[in-house]
């Protein structure tokens, strides 16, 4: 995929072994299927700054941002907010974020309220930050731009500056 997705490996190996351990403690909807582990592979097969396919990227916001109850728990949603932060990169995020049934604006939404969420895991905090500013590609995108450059995003960003976490200051 992406020249920045070369490790994305770790990423799936650590997001199928939380899935598993879903899975395992009978938390069903939170496990991602076979079917949707295809999906994943697909997205990042997909080439670099190109389309990437919605039914990937709907698998990603599901379990991390737009899922409800398939979302993950904060300390556990990092990989997959990790493989989010590549897909954005996909030349058609506007487009695959309505197929998979938001809007740039409601993934960016969800990543801030994830990124803000009491008790947020530090990685959950990075990397939320991260796919964030993944997005200023799409700056385009009027309903990613509001988001992006609102107050509420420029507030958490200079929270997160404040933290004593070096990876966070430096997402």
């Amino acid at each position: 995929m992406f020249e920045e997705g070369k490790n994305a490996d770790k990423a799936v190996a650590k997001a199928q072994g939380f899935s598993s351990d879903f899975q395992q403690a009978g938390d069903a909807g939170r496990a991602v299927s076979a079917e949707e582990w295809q999906a994943v592979d697909k997205l990042l097969m997909s080439a670099a700054g190109g389309p990437v396919p919605a039914e990937g990227f709907k698998v990603l916001i599901d379990h991390t941002v737009c899922g409800g109850d398939s979302a993950w728990p904060s300390e556990k949603s990092f990989p997959m907010l990790d493989l989010l932060r590549l897909a954005v990169l996909g030349s058609n995020f506007s487009e695959v974020c309505r197929e998979a049934g938001s809007s740039p604006g409601g993934v960016l939404q969800g990543l801030l309220s994830t990124g803000k969420g009491e008790g947020c895991h530090k990685n959950t905090r990075m990397l939320a930050l991260r796919v964030m500013c993944n997005c200023f590609k799409h700056a385009a995108d009027s309903e990613v731009m509001a988001v992006l450059n609102g107050p509420e995003t420029i507030t958490w960003v200079l929270e997160c500056l404040a933290t004593g976490d070096k990876n966070t200051k430096v997402s």
